[in-house]
């Protein structure tokens, strides 16, 4: 090697460039991430778990074994003298556990194979000096005292964790997955792996007595909950047989590849931050698709600029996130790319104006086997699971509402960490909410969607016709269950049928039950309900409309808040609350108070508790304090808090109608005096309007009052009693409001020449959990052909209840 000579200015230079590479080397490291570290007003303590896993998937036995080292750091002022642990795949260990038994083996129209069972098996837990603890513990049912529920597990530690400090535990455990149930599993070669590792609970500080007092949060898994967790990083390393090379997605970041060929296997190593799950899908099927956002989208500068003057934020201070999308689509979708991506990218452009950034890197959006089509509709940190069919309409939301849907979880269970457990409807319905906004932004509006067969027809059945068999489960409701159980054809078991469904890639069941679960779908009902004969094309209508008529639908027996998931009355009033009433309250909250505020309080609510674990006090005191200084939206923002009293905290029905029109005119001789009584002029007609309250909840409604000259009126009914005007014009005359409140009715008078010809409710529709809209407006002599039209809908109801009787036999 040559030497070469070097000049002492020579040696400082090489020097400084040797000591710029060493900083450029290490100060990466050293200093913290922009990306992993919560932003300003997160919870400074948002990593209490730190979790490396080695895992394999044997997919001929459906089997993960992993392997690991958890690290928890106890968040709380109090010691932590024992360790709780979620394993949340005993649900479906065999039909006696809190899950089977709630939901009765079904989930979402799909069935529990008991022949396909799935399980968790801890089959080591150390501590950081060795010492064995797995069988020392013990199975805890907490929420309902079952002994056979075996989803949360507990063991006394050797030596309390003390506040503050970290404790490291060494685990191994095997996971079976079921058959696709319930958000995980089979079908295929496809595997949607989740909740498949044991998960810590989430340890809270209390105050008794004046001393701090820990618990441990960790609810059994029930059949209407879903989740809940600290906040911390994952690294995950997957080994899979090379079959499912490139085809495989998880929570977080690939960070690094392996082949053995040797072994036949491939092994991706993942990464994530601040994030309170881990998930992950293979499909030896998957079709990759990946793209960059926004660089595939463009989000309309009108919505940035209208969003920024609603938050009082400069249009260069809501930046679009850069993120690395990848979708997962099964081959018989592929045509169906650029449906998901725009769906995915409308989702995340507006609901990163709206409530912040999306913080992560990446994204994963993931198309079920049909096989599995269970674990679709479902969310996970970075990673959610869609679903879609082979043909899909073309003026419909299939598959854009549940792909928009399962994103706006990211925020409103991935960012802010609500207990899913306690308060689903601060998950399902903030969610819910954010996708008809989005669907509202995006799409125009749909019309309902009728299936028969595989072909989509636009409209819907006015009266559903039962027929002969679903008559007969109604009027003998002990026989289906015989039926559909003990009584079974052979179907699977029959040669002909195995080898034909193995030549399809298809698994038929061994047998069938004697009365069909969906009597009505065979081809005699298929010809009873010809389309062209009982099919009505309805107008499309919004989500919005869409979830108010589903709630309306739903008697109101519980409150939205308040309530744990499975202490519902049912399932349906779980649904009901959690999904659509809260969306329409909030929606209703936007209407009154004014859609800045609302939007406002929510981004002030995410970027206050990203990473944090908030309840309902929390959402709610958000809420008021921002709409403090909403003066700009109106008096009404003031009066925040009662109406999400009356919304979330009462079992109320909002529904307020116009009852009765009437006119007064003065009689010849009454028309020629001029006297004067009270106040009016009696040779003036006088116009009255009945308004009515038929439900118990009380909220401010606007009314709309048109007159025959073409003239209109605004008005609104406050809560005090009094009917204001908010046009300009005067007050109508009106009765003395009763104790200052508003009652189940008022009457409010016009003395005009020009008399009353229509009044109609809520006219802007702001009250968005109005439960009937028929009885909002009254005509008070109804005219030309649009008066037939009442008579034509109750004459086609009586004429569709014949022949659904008549059908049916």
């Amino acid at each position: 090697m040559k030497l070469l000579r070097t000049e002492p200015g020579s040696v400082f230079l090489l020097a400084l460039w040797l000591l710029l590479g060493v900083l450029a080397w290490t100060l990466p490291g050293l200093l913290p991430s922009a990306q992993a570290e919560p932003p300003a007003g997160g919870d400074a303590g948002a990593r209490t778990i730190a979790y490396e896993i080695h895992a394999s998937l044997d997919p001929v036995t459906h089997t993960v074994r992993g392997r690991g080292t958890l690290r928890w750091r106890n968040p709380t002022q109090a010691p932590a003298p024992d360790f709780h642990l979620h394993l949340y795949l005993n649900a479906f260990r065999d039909e006696h556990s809190t899950f089977l038994r709630e939901s009765l083996g079904a989930h979402r129209g799909a069935k529990f194979d008991s022949a396909h069972p799935g399980s968790i098996e801890v089959t080591s837990f150390r501590t950081a000096g060795g010492q064995e603890l797995a069988g020392k513990g013990s199975f805890s049912a907490c929420d309902d005292a079952n002994p056979d529920d075996r989803t949360v597990w507990s063991v006394a530690l050797p030596e309390a964790i003390a506040p503050g400090t970290e404790a490291v535990f060494q685990l191994e455990w095997t996971s079976i997955l079921p058959k696709a149930f319930a958000r995980t599993g089979f079908g295929g070669d496809y595997h949607m792996v989740a909740q498949w590792f044991p998960k810590p609970g989430v340890f809270e500080e209390l105050v008794e007595d004046g001393a701090f007092v820990g618990r441990w949060n960790c609810h059994q898994f029930h059949g209407t909950s879903e989740f809940f967790a600290d906040y911390g990083s994952y690294d995950v390393s997957l080994t899979l047989p090379k079959a499912y090379e490139n085809r495989v997605g998880a929570t977080g970041q690939r960070v690094a590849a392996h082949a053995d060929d040797a072994a036949g296997t491939v092994t991706y190593r993942y990464q994530a931050h601040d994030v309170h799950d881990f998930a992950w899908v293979c499909d030896t099927d998957f079709v990759v698709v990946p793209f960059k956002f926004p660089e595939r989208y463009e989000l309309p500068e009108a919505e940035r600029t209208r969003v920024a003057a609603l938050l009082g934020r400069p249009v260069d201070g809501l930046p679009l996130p850069r993120v690395e999308v990848t979708l997962l689509l099964q081959p018989e979708h592929a045509d169906q790319e650029e449906r998901h991506a725009r769906a995915v990218s409308h989702a995340l452009a507006y609901m990163s104006l709206w409530f912040g950034a999306y913080p992560y890197p990446t994204l994963t959006v993931v198309d079920p086997d049909h096989r599995a089509s269970d674990t679709g509709g479902m969310e996970y940190p970075t990673l959610i699971t869609a679903g879609t069919d082979f043909v899909v309409p073309e003026r419909g939301w299939d598959p854009e509402f549940v792909i928009v849907h399962e994103f706006g979880h990211q925020f409103f269970y991935g960012l802010v960490g609500t207990n899913e457990f306690e308060h689903a409807w601060m998950d399902e319905g903030l969610t819910t909410f954010a996708t008809a906004k989005v669907l509202h932004a995006a799409y125009p509006p749909a019309p309902p969607v009728t299936w028969y067969g595989a072909w989509p027809l636009y409209g819907e059945k006015p009266l559903p016709f039962t027929g002969m068999l679903a008559g007969l489960r109604a009027a003998l409701p002990f026989l289906p269950e015989a039926l559909t159980k003990d009584l079974r054809i052979p179907f699977g078991k029959l040669g002909v049928v195995r080898t034909l469904g193995e030549a399809l890639g298809l698994e038929p069941p061994d047998d069938l039950p004697l009365l069909p679960e969906t009597p009505d779908a065979g081809a005699i009902a298929f010809l009873r309900e010809a389309p062209f004969l009982t099919l009505l094309p309805i107008l499309p209508i919004t989500v919005a409309e869409s979830e108010r008529t589903s709630v309306a639908r739903r008697p109101l027996v519980d409150t939205i808040a308040g309530v744990k998931a499975w202490e519902y009355m049912d399932s349906r009033s779980y649904g009901a609350n959690s999904y659509a009433r809260t969306a329409a309250s909030l929606r209703t909250l936007e209407g009154l108070a004014g859609e800045g505020t609302l939007l406002r309080g929510l981004n002030a609510y995410v970027e206050r508790y990203r990473y944090g674990h908030p309840g309902p006090e929390q959402l709610f005191a958000t809420l008021r304090e921002t709409a403090q200084g909403s003066a700009n939206e109106g008096p009404a923002a003031r009066e925040l808090g009662s109406w999400i009293d009356t919304l979330f905290r009462t079992t109320g029905a909002v529904d307020y109608g116009v009852a009765g029109i009437s006119i007064w005119e003065p009689s010849q001789k009454e028309a020629s005096d001029a006297k004067q009584a009270d106040g009016v002029a009696a040779r003036v007609p006088e116009s009255s309007v009945l308004l009515r309250r038929h439900g118990e909840a009380q909220l401010p409604v606007e009314v709309l009052v048109s007159f025959d000259d073409g003239s209109e009126r605004r008005l609104r009914w406050e809560l005090d009693g009094r009917v204001l005007a908010t046009d300009g014009g005067l007050p109508p005359l009106q009765p003395v409001a009763p104790a200052g409140q508003q009652g189940r009715w008022t009457r409010i008078r016009f003395a005009s020449p020009a008399k009353v010809l229509s009044a109609e409710m809520d006219p802007r529709h702001l009250l968005a959990v109005e439960r009937d809209r028929t009885n909002d407006g009254l005509v008070r002599e109804p005219e030309g052909p649009s008066a037939a039209l009442p008579l034509s809908v109750r004459l086609l109801g009586w004429v569709e209840q014949l022949t659904s009787f008549y059908g049916g036999l």
